[in-house]
């Protein structure tokens, strides 16, 4: 095993992995300023359209679950090559694409590249640092999706209104060759040992396991509403901005580049928190409550029917639901990966699993109203409440059964078992 040596080699892969994970968030949304045009182009509906979003992360989330076993069993660089190649030819295909089905199956394929990117990162970072630096480089590594869709939503903007959406993809295409290359020639293998592909039947049963720990479902369900909350909004404001606010394109991809501020600067509350040593739960609930506060806002768009009011509002709780995300998602993930350390990959992917499945109820739910003001509403309000019910549950003094040892214990070898829950 080739690993960081010194400080200063740890800080340039956390680089590398920032930018593999910025190229590939790039592809999430730097088309959202398109997406009326794609609806019209393809003669198709806004969810459909928008159904492009969430199948992105829906198939990242399935993908990172198997992410895990491959890469522990051929090792990181393998798996990176294979979703890197996976991900040239998607998005070109993308490109090419002449109807929605066409669209979305290559961005389904795409996202299923970007979810073995987005739990391999992960592994590297848990392969080589200890839980407090895996808490600080997880910050930095997660500004890739600061700066994604702060950039990228812009850089789509002034491709579409100048040449055409597809271009964006084809700005994508190079940069995962690039990806590509640079993988190839700098990246050294940190997995120490590799580990043998576990029977199917341990394998679920270990992805059955994660439920009876009361820390996970609490992790799960809090960031997962956020996540869906929010995807809400991504969904469904270029719509609200472009159609019914008369905004242009470059001036609505602006409004990610505020949204990526604020994002940014939950990410270092969380680092600075962390090292003073506040307890994990109190910066969750913090991120609770500027989401659910975020969401409440979305209702004051009720009481005016002016067109700035209306878009000052929107924005608004649309900003504090990106700073409360950004308190939470990257203390998550590094709480579910330490709670089961020698499952780290497959807890990660299920937790993103999890998420993901709540942003694809959020699409198809925000997209079905009429009023899509509206819709955004009564989603995030929803979502988010959901977050502090399952706060108050989980955290509360309510005591769950000690199952872990009774159930599944005929499906997996009591050593492994054990070892597992380690």
């Amino acid at each position: 095993m080739n690993t960081p040596a010194t400080q200063e080699e740890k800080n340039q892969l956390v680089i590398f992995l920032t930018l593999i994970l910025f190229f590939a968030g790039m592809a999430t949304d730097i088309y959202i300023p398109s997406l009326p045009h794609i609806t019209t182009v393809f003669n198709t509906t806004p969810g459909r359209a928008g159904f492009s979003l969430s199948i992105y992360v829906i198939a990242a989330s399935i993908s990172g679950l198997g992410a895990a076993i491959f890469s522990d069993h051929y090792g990181r660089k393998p798996t990176l090559h294979i979703s890197c190649i996976i991900f040239i030819i998607s998005t070109a295909c993308i490109t090419l694409s002449q109807s929605i089905n066409f669209f979305i199956f290559f961005r389904m394929l795409q996202g299923f590249a970007a979810g073995l990117y987005w739990i391999i990162t992960r592994q590297i970072l848990n392969d080589l640092l200890n839980e407090k630096e895996q808490i600080n480089a997880n910050t930095t590594v997660s500004t890739a999706y600061v700066l994604s869709p702060a950039i990228a939503p812009i850089i789509g903007a002034y491709i579409a209104e100048y040449t055409s959406w597809r271009l964006c993809f084809v700005l994508i295409l190079f940069l995962q060759i690039f990806v590509f290359f640079w993988i190839r020639k700098f990246f050294k293998e940190s997995l120490s040992v590799k580990k043998k592909i576990p029977h199917p039947v341990t394998f679920f049963g270990s992805f059955l396991m994660f439920f009876l720990r009361k820390d996970f479902n609490a992790a799960m369900i809090i960031s997962s509403s956020a996540f869906g909350g929010y995807f809400a909004f991504l969904t469904i404001s270029s719509f609200i901005f472009i159609e019914k606010l008369n905004f242009s394109k470059a001036s609505f991809s602006s409004i990610f580049f505020v949204l990526s501020g604020l994002y940014l600067l939950g990410n270092y509350a969380t680092r600075f928190l962390n090292n003073r040593n506040y307890s994990k739960n109190k910066i969750i609930f913090y991120g609770i409550i500027c989401n659910f506060t975020g969401s409440a806002v979305l209702g004051l768009t009720f009481f005016s029917n002016n067109i700035f009011f209306t878009s000052a509002v929107i924005i608004t709780g649309a900003i504090l639901m990106r700073l409360g995300l950004g308190l939470m998602m990257a203390l998550s993930q590094i709480f579910v990966m330490n709670i089961f350390k020698k499952s780290s990959g497959l807890a990660l992917g299920t937790l993103n699993l999890f998420q993901s499945m709540f942003a694809g109820i959020a699409t198809f739910w925000v997209t079905s109203f009429t009023n899509s003001i509206l819709g955004l509403f009564i989603v995030c309000i929803v979502f988010n409440g959901v977050g502090i019910l399952a706060y108050k549950i989980f955290y509360s003094n309510f005591k769950f059964p000690n199952l872990k040892y009774k159930v599944l214990k005929k499906m997996l070898k009591k050593d492994s078992l054990k070892s597992f829950l380690e």
